[in-house]
């Protein structure tokens, strides 16, 4: 056995596919290149939809919620009268009547003020703030009969949340003193325990005017436009941004990324980015009234990674996929148009595993929800609307893909939808005169609720895997995976090339899988889903010249099939699914073979696009036996 790939063995990086060569029991890693340079997505092993390449979280204290050491010595008072271990003096004067520590309680008692310039009866805490930095304030109250005022300092006294229980203030310091008293004559107010930490304390954001930071979220109040930032990119690179808006509207700037700008309300949120300027920042911008962020996360995208689909496979297949655009310019459908129906976003878990599902409300069972194209006259052209769905009150929905014009037409698609998530696609080749194309999801009479995800609509007569977009189209590119292995990988003399596929559809052009050698592919062997409907087409190149050309008919291509092609010389056949269904007694074998491949030897054309479970080169001829054993 030479090069062996998949078979529910699998193991990728950023820009290569492993595989292995068994050589008597030993073991090789060979490595498939592979390129894409956009992000993609898979359904994972457990079944939720995610990014391939995602890397590690490397924002820090994205929400917000990291605190520095404790300020306060002895906060819990479990130590009575003022001991040296604690960071606090009790009273203006020592010792004062009106502040005590016993049983674990504070007690802050103040007395008329007589002849002193300053009655103070509280703690305090001296040279332990920083001034500028925020700090967060937790106290409890036990007892407040009398109604006393509680009051804390910051360059001026300010009145707090006296009553019993326990209460928290952020506040951005003005001094480096922190003081707590009772400003109320000859009341008594007493505490538990007081606590006063930093927030972000180790100054991982940087906060523009107006910005503050606390209870686990950073708030603008708009006082000035300005920024939130802190450093997380490289340029060029490919990020993907997840945040949540809790109040008001954030903006992430063009001036710093190709990707993922514009205006966000609230809401949670997941986009690309790809910096594209001097700065390595992640920024937000505010200047629209009060508004408030948390739950940031900056996570790399290794775009050249392959994808490992378990869609319906427990073993997992290589997902091989053609360029393609998302022609939606909102995939979760926050700006489709709307008849009939109300949308709320975030109501529901998704398919990827987080709440940013949204719910179609239909008030009436001719309710549309609907996406318009800007893609031009569509005669001629071939489109697939493609969307996850998944029953709420109503479970009967139709699927509609039409043309704005004269003859375009509409196809039609009547689904039922379960408590299941499911994605459902309807396609149509257009033919007449027209300016786009529209998708719609409608009751199938009835009036209701259905929970939406992923809307999609493609230039293709088939759906692909979902393309996110937020605000603008976005493209995947081609999946390429090619030249694997060497020449003493394998036997130009004799062998087998066996694949268990399934193409994505039926009738798209050649999709091959090659050894060969040389750029114009003088010598090679090559296994295809032809473009002729429903063939497999083996051939031979021997010296540059097509030695052998036979095929089989009848093949649903969409289904799963193991395939294995078997060449020495005047010995070459084709085994399908456990059976030889073709073969030939005369033919040249190459004169050489020195790779692997995922398209004709030039990797220019006939790109394999399908789903890979299994792929192994054999150094010798196998029997019949062994081939229906392999191939069953």
């Amino acid at each position: 056995m030479a090069v062996k790939l998949g078979n529910g063995n699998w193991a990728v990086k950023e820009d290569k596919l492993l595989a292995y060569n068994d050589n008597s029991g030993l073991f090789f890693n060979k490595e498939f290149d592979f390129s894409r340079g956009t992000s993609a997505t898979y359904v994972a092993k457990d079944g939720l939809i995610k990014t391939a390449g995602i890397q590690p979280n490397i924002v820090n204290n994205g929400d917000f919620s990291e605190l520095g050491s404790e300020v306060i010595t002895n906060g819990d008072f479990s130590q009575s009268g003022t001991p040296s271990s604690s960071s606090y003096t009790l009273g203006w004067y020592s010792p004062d009547p009106g502040v005590s520590i016993s049983n674990g309680e504070l007690s802050l008692t103040k007395q008329s003020p007589l002849c002193r310039a300053y009655a103070t009866d509280g703690i305090s805490v001296i040279a332990f703030l920083t001034s500028g930095k925020t700090y967060k304030l937790v106290y409890t109250v036990t007892e407040n009969n009398q109604g006393a005022t509680l009051r804390y300092y910051n360059g001026t006294y300010i009145n707090i949340n006296g009553s019993v229980g326990t209460h928290t203030l952020y506040y951005k310091a003005a001094t480096q003193y922190f003081i707590l008293l009772n400003a109320s004559d000859n009341k008594t107010i007493k505490l538990d325990s007081v606590s006063v930490k930093q927030v972000d304390p180790n100054d991982y954001w940087t906060l523009g005017t107006g910005w503050s930071v606390g209870d686990n979220k950073a708030t603008s109040d708009a006082s000035a436009n300005s920024y939130l930032n802190q450093q997380a990119y490289e340029i060029g690179k490919t990020y993907k941004l997840g945040f949540e808006v809790l109040e008001g509207t954030i903006e992430l700037r063009s001036a710093q990324y190709s990707k993922g700008t514009g205006f966000y309300t609230t809401g949670t949120y997941s986009i690309e980015v790809i910096p594209t300027t001097i700065s390595t920042h992640f920024y937000v911008y505010t200047g629209f009234g009060q508004s408030s962020i948390t739950n940031i996360t900056v996570q790399e995208i290794q775009t050249d990674t392959p994808r490992i689909d378990f869609t319906n496979d427990t073993k997992g297949h290589l997902l091989l996929e053609p360029q393609s655009t998302n022609l939606v310019t909102q995939s979760d459908g926050s700006n489709w148009l709307k008849s009939n129906v109300t949308y709320t976003a975030n109501t529901a878990i998704s398919p990827d595993g987080t709440q940013n599902a949204a719910t179609l409300n239909f008030s009436n069972n001719n309710g549309i929800f609907r996406f318009r194209t800007t893609s031009g006259n569509p005669d001629g052209r071939s489109f697939t609307g493609s969307v996850y769905l998944k029953a709420g009150t109503m479970t009967d929905v139709r699927l509609r893909i039409l043309g704005s014009g004269s003859g375009l037409g509409m196809v039609t698609k009547e689904i039922t939808l379960t408590d299941e998530w499911q994605r459902f696609d309807v396609s149509r080749t257009f033919s007449g005169t027209g300016d786009n194309v529209r998708f719609r999801v409608q009751p199938n009479l009835q009036t209701g609720t259905v929970y939406f995800y992923g809307g999609q609509v493609e230039e293709l007569s088939y759906p692909t895997s979902l393309i996110y977009t937020t605000g603008a189209t976005s493209t995947r590119n081609a999946d390429v995976c090619n030249n694997s292995g060497s020449a003493q990988d394998f036997n130009s003399e004799e062998g087998v090339l066996y694949a268990e596929i399934q193409g994505l559809v039926e009738n798209s052009p050649a999709r091959v899988i090659s050894i060969g050698e040389g750029l114009n592919f003088e010598n090679g062997i090559i296994m295809s889903f032809d473009t002729s409907n429903n063939l497999i087409k083996y051939k031979v190149r021997s010296n540059n010249i097509t030695t052998v050309d036979i095929s089989k008919g009848g093949v649903d291509r969409t289904l799963n099939h193991k395939i294995a092609v078997v060449y020495k010389v005047n010995d070459f056949q084709i085994w399908l699914d456990g059976s030889k269904v073709a073969s030939t007694t005369s033919g040249a074998v190459p004169l050489s073979l020195s790779k692997i491949q995922f398209s004709d030897m030039n990797v220019s054309s006939s790109l394999f696009y399908g789903k890979v479970r299994n792929v192994q080169v054999f150094t010798e001829a196998l029997t019949d036996e062994q081939l229906e054993k392999l191939t069953s």
